[in-house]
């Protein structure tokens, strides 16, 4: 018998045994950028992402957005393999790179 709202499972950082509090402080990304990432989540498009991983190498991996969505003040993106990336680790979506409009 449920008492309460659902819980969102939310998965762990990619790439790591760290979880979704990672030590750097968080960086905002351009609410363009971020406007990018919900439009492909909406779509459900498979893209390619590129970012940095846990020990600062660039990957790329071919996935579809399923979510963004914040968490202790940081801002993520979960992707349909179930690889969750920090947005300020991101490099590029759909071959579109992150920007520097609009920061906050």
């Amino acid at each position: 018998m449920a008492t309460g709202p659902a819980q969102r499972d939310v998965p762990e950082s990619h790439a790591s045994d760290r979880n979704e509090t990672m030590d750097e402080p968080y960086t905002p990304i351009s609410c363009a950028f971020y406007d990018r990432l919900e439009i492909l989540a909406m779509r459900k498009t498979p893209t390619t992402i590129r970012y940095r991983d846990d020990d600062d190498h660039e990957q790329q991996i071919a996935a579809v957005v399923v979510d963004v969505y914040s968490k202790h003040k940081q801002e993520w993106v979960k992707l349909d393999d179930g690889t969750t990336i920090r947005l300020d680790r991101l490099i590029s979506a759909d071959g579109h790179p992150l920007s520097d409009e609009c920061q906050s």
